[in-house]
């Protein structure tokens, strides 16, 4: 069912400076807001992954640690480990862990790039990294986490793809060619995947065996465009993209520009109904 969620005003989000000052400011209502979006992706990896008793377990951008948290749970006494760079985030999991009465999980505030090369082959049994890979790369976090899991190892992934707003892509298209915009950056997608095979075969590639990639549609609904750009925004996804544009002038024609097509696209419309495809990826642990 169809959801209509919560967001910070466009007004006020076109206001920011920068994507650190958005996740320092949503931390409290992060989860809530999230919930059902990369709530629902991130509960289906969770059914895929072998978190049994004992095991160590990394999760890389953790956010508030609501699911380092379930995971703690799931393999005590082992031991999970969450990193993110957000300190209030980070707070935030401490605080959620400390609730829980966890003692087998651990939160650093860390750059991912910079605390990766501590670990080595075996430190963990499992990786988990959910919808970071458009932030680190996702050729060099999956090689990182093969060089880290070892052989026997299993990594957890959820992510976008290049093809999660399926609806749009239309417009999506007219975007990038140009539609008389100025576009951020092109290398800002250059290394988020394009659809579940070619995420498969990065995987693959990383050196991971038995790989699975599962598709999962969330349906959304707003009352017009902006709310829409509001949320996804406010929640994240179009975050990294957004706040590359410096220029607040240039931030506002795009997104004006990008909301009039979106609300013409549904004009026939009572809502703005859509949905997002995320990818559910792991691989099967060697028997």
């Amino acid at each position: 069912m169809a959801e209509q969620p919560q967001t910070f005003d466009i007004e006020f989000l076109l206001g920011l400076d920068n994507e650190d000052q958005l996740y320092n400011l949503v931390s409290d209502q992060f989860h809530d807001w999230t919930h059902g979006f990369y709530g629902a992706a991130n509960r289906e990896l969770l059914n895929h992954l072998h978190l049994t008793p004992n095991i160590r377990v990394m999760e890389l951008a953790c956010g508030t640690g609501h699911l380092a948290i379930e995971m703690a749970r799931r393999v005590a006494p082992g031991r999970v480990l969450g990193v993110d760079l957000s300190p209030q985030m980070i707070a935030k999991g401490r605080e959620g862990a400390a609730a829980a009465g966890l003692k087998n999980l651990e939160f650093l505030e860390r750059n991912i790039h910079h605390v990766l090369p501590e670990f080595k082959p075996g430190d963990f049994d499992v990786g988990v990294s959910c919808f970071a890979l458009s932030y680190l790369g996702c050729d060099f976090l999956l090689k990182e986490m093969r060089d880290i899991l070892g052989d026997r190892g299993q990594v957890g992934i959820t992510t976008s793809s290049l093809n999660s707003l399926s609806e749009w892509q239309p417009l999506f298209l007219e975007f990038l060619g140009g539609g008389g915009m100025p576009l951020p950056s092109a290398s800002a997608m250059s290394d988020v995947p394009q659809n579940s095979e070619d995420l498969a075969q990065r995987l693959a590639k990383a050196g991971f065996e038995r790989v699975r990639v599962e598709s999962l549609s969330v349906p959304l609904k707003f009352n017009n465009a902006k709310q829409a750009a509001s949320f996804l925004i406010s929640a994240g996804w179009l975050s990294n993209y957004f706040f590359l544009l410096e220029d607040k002038a240039v931030r506002r024609q795009i997104l004006e520009w990008a909301c009039a097509r979106v609300d013409e696209h549904h004009r026939n419309d009572p809502h703005l109904s859509t949905s997002i495809e995320f990818l559910v990826a792991w691989n099967e642990p060697k028997p």
